[in-house]
């Protein structure tokens, strides 16, 4: 009984496939990833991390931890991400995080992104590197230290 009822499904997924396989003569695969391709060639090439400098910084830098400042961080110079034009044009908002060091005198030598959109994250990173503070003072002695910066993309 069980081999008669395996032969009818095996015959029964024979016919679909065949079916399935008739109903498309005229649409071979390589005309169908020709279209997709065509279709996305008009895409930037956006980068899905972003990082600007050396890495190593990161070691030296402190993690900003209030109890032991005296003075600082304060931000002195801010200057807003660029909106990237498709990103606007395809309704691609959100947030980017990125992580920054910055050095003894109060400029980011560092920059990378945390939490990434695509599309967003090279203007969050070059806001980022813009980015001017006064230095970061520990025991009055201006420190390197390390800071995640939101950006938030919003077209409303």
């Amino acid at each position: 009984m069980n081999i008669k009822r395996s032969n009818y499904i095996t015959v029964i997924l024979l016919i679909i496939n065949l079916l399935w396989i008739i109903s498309f003569p005229f649409c071979s695969p390589q005309s169908v990833v020709q279209n997709e391709v065509e279709e996305i060639e008009d895409v930037p090439n956006f980068q899905s991390r972003v990082v600007y400098g050396d890495a190593s910084v990161m070691d030296e830098a402190l993690k900003l931890d209030p109890l032991y400042l005296d003075h600082g961080p304060t931000l002195i110079h801010r200057s807003s991400p660029e909106y990237p034009e498709y990103c606007i044009k395809n309704d691609i908002e959100g947030r980017v995080l990125v992580t920054i060091v910055v050095d003894e005198i109060g400029n980011v030598i560092y920059a990378e992104t945390k939490e990434s959109i695509w599309g967003l994250n090279e203007s969050a990173v070059e806001a980022a590197i813009q980015l001017k503070f006064e230095p970061l003072k520990v025991k009055n002695n201006p420190k390197k230290f390390t800071l995640d910066i939101p950006f938030v993309f919003s077209l409303e």
